[in-house]
């Protein structure tokens, strides 16, 4: 039998309420800014999971990180994608190289951080947040998901 008794909506928290600290952090170490991560909270009672998902439906509202890295990354993977626009049907077989893997590091998909490894002029390079550098062996074999770039037949 279905309920349907009223239940009241949700309310969010006033706007002088405070986030717990170490809620903020939690955030912050995914990448959020102070700020967003303070609004994420005050918008979903505190809950982190539910910040996280929030924050990331409302790009408009300036919510999302963009590190100055993940923007440059983002404008790469696009012109990347645009270089094989228009592309002359081939019927040769496609080739694909690995360009970039996409590692989680943590007990489960619930908690934990995402880096990247990118190749960039033939090196791999490790994007954790704010920190970038070369890493000569990435873990690619155990990457969460992985990029390929069409390559043009030779």
């Amino acid at each position: 039998q279905i309920n349907t008794d009223p239940v009241d909506a949700p309310t969010t928290a006033a706007s002088g309420s405070t986030a717990p600290a170490d809620l903020v952090q939690q955030l912050q170490d995914m990448g959020f800014s102070e700020d967003q991560a303070r609004r994420g909270l005050r918008e979903t009672q505190n809950n982190v999971e539910r910040a996280v998902d929030w924050l990331f439906s409302h790009p408009d509202d300036g919510s999302t990180p963009m590190d100055s890295e993940e923007g440059q990354l983002q404008s790469a993977l696009a012109a990347s994608l645009q270089e094989y626009e228009g592309e002359a049907d081939d019927e040769r077989p496609p080739k694909y190289r690995l360009v970039a893997a996409i590692n989680h590091r943590g007990s489960n998909f619930l908690c934990g951080h995402y880096v990247a490894h990118i190749l960039i002029d033939g090196r791999w390079v490790l994007f954790n947040d704010r920190r970038v550098l070369e890493t000569p062996k990435p873990a690619l074999g155990s990457a969460y998901i992985y990029f390929f770039r069409k390559e043009n037949p030779q």
